[in-house]
């Protein structure tokens, strides 16, 4: 279903052609977007502000490189910053 829908929105941006592309392993501005759940032009903004994944600009395209957004998400991983609350006594 993921594939698919990548796939439509690749056709959308123009990225069509003879399998396999040289964008393979790619994903579009829009398409990173719509994933994330926001709009083109917060990662736009995100990208301008240096907290965005790395990126390549072909023309006046952006595409992200699927194994860099792993990576980048990784990178951004945290671990709970709570400490857990333990009872002073026994239970009444």
């Amino acid at each position: 279903m993921i594939q698919q829908q990548t796939e439509d929105c690749a056709k959308a941006d123009g990225v069509t052609g003879a399998s396999p592309s040289f964008l393979d392993g790619y994903i579009s501005e829009r398409e990173y977007a719509r994933q994330r759940g926001v709009s083109v032009r917060t990662a736009q903004r995100d990208r301008q502000l240096g907290d965005a994944p790395p990126f390549v600009v072909l023309g006046k395209k952006v595409f992200y490189r699927l194994a860099g957004l792993e990576q980048w998400l990784l990178k951004r991983e945290r671990a709970s910053v709570c400490t857990p609350v333990r009872a002073a006594g026994p239970l009444r």
